[in-house]
């Protein structure tokens, strides 16, 4: 297993491109964030098995940067520009927000200059930049200067699941140890509970984790601590590149009796998720436990 997770990083690695971002358009969100920004990169260095980013790439999902940085905060500058006063909701009370890092992750490495680049150019507005990482926090992420006006939301999963589904992250107890060192430097930090693989014995390692998130994390981060909560969607596609590699998390991940296909808002039509009988019970369940070990975590959203 291990050999093999080598030869896949091996891949990755080795595929490392740049070019200019052709598309520049800002899109519409409405959960993590309000809008999604033109992203600097697409794929990464690390190698999750459920990536919906790699359905459609080459095998590895290589890391490829864009080098028209200036063209994509025009774009967002533009688009910020043009709206009308911020009308809270559950992306954000005060300020529009921007996911920057849709298709990769910010703190990887390779990424980090380009990470830091694009929050300090969110720094000269009212709009607030987000991203989702699997990482810790490395020592050349920039302080912010104004406070809370950037968010980054720390991905958590028990660490059984780390292991098997996200090689070449960071383990659980380092994100954790992580929020403390993001609110020093001025982030807002949300967690992530993303993506929720259902599987026998969820319920026992998710009231473990929470309880885990519960005795570490300080009070100032209790406070404003908020969550977002996503269930697995998968793809046959996936399925079918990762076998080789990563069998022991298809296991996981790939569970016919309980899934359904469905077709996204791009018109993808190879991906399942857990089906529509099952997966009310999945959501309710989850919001009990949040209740129960976390009642300070606001649910953003849950789906």
């Amino acid at each position: 297993m291990q050999s093999r997770i080598k030869e896949f990083l091996k891949i990755k690695k080795s595929g490392v491109t740049s070019r200019e971002r052709r598309g520049l358009t800002v899109r519409q969100n409405g959960r993590s964030t309000d809008f999604i920004a033109p992203g600097f990169a697409t794929g990464c260095e690390l190698a999750c098995t459920y990536c919906y980013v790699a359905r459609h790439r080459t095998i590895g999902n290589p890391l490829e940067q864009y080098t028209n940085l200036s063209d994509m905060w025009q774009a967002v500058s533009s688009h910020h520009f043009s709206l009308p006063a911020k009308t809270s909701n559950q992306c954000d009370p005060n300020y529009w927000t921007y996911d920057i890092g849709e298709s990769t992750d910010c703190l990887s490495p390779a990424n980090l200059d380009y990470t830091n680049w694009y929050i300090s150019k969110f720094m000269e507005t009212d709009a607030k930049p987000s991203f989702a990482t699997k990482l810790a926090t490395p020592s050349g992420l920039n302080p912010i200067p104004n406070k809370g006006m950037a968010r980054i939301r720390i991905s958590v999963a028990p660490q059984n699941i780390i292991t098997i589904l996200e090689p070449a992250t960071s383990n659980l107890k380092a994100r954790l140890r992580s929020i403390q060192k993001l609110l020093d430097l001025g982030y807002e930090v949300h967690l992530n509970f993303s993506p929720i693989t259902a599987y026998y014995g969820w319920v026992k390692d998710y009231t473990k984790l929470m309880q885990l998130i519960d005795t570490t994390i300080t009070d100032d981060a209790k406070q404003q601590l908020k969550c977002e909560v996503i269930f697995l969607t998968h793809s046959n596609v996936l399925h079918n590149k990762h076998q080789g590699f990563f069998p022991q998390a298809e296991e996981m991940l790939w569970t016919p009796k309980w899934q359904e296909t469905k077709t996204t808002q791009r018109g993808d039509s190879s991906v399942v998720r857990y089906d529509q009988r099952v997966k009310p019970n999945l959501i309710s369940k989850f919001k009990e436990l949040i209740n129960l070990y976390m009642p300070y975590c606001q649910i953003r959203y849950i789906f």
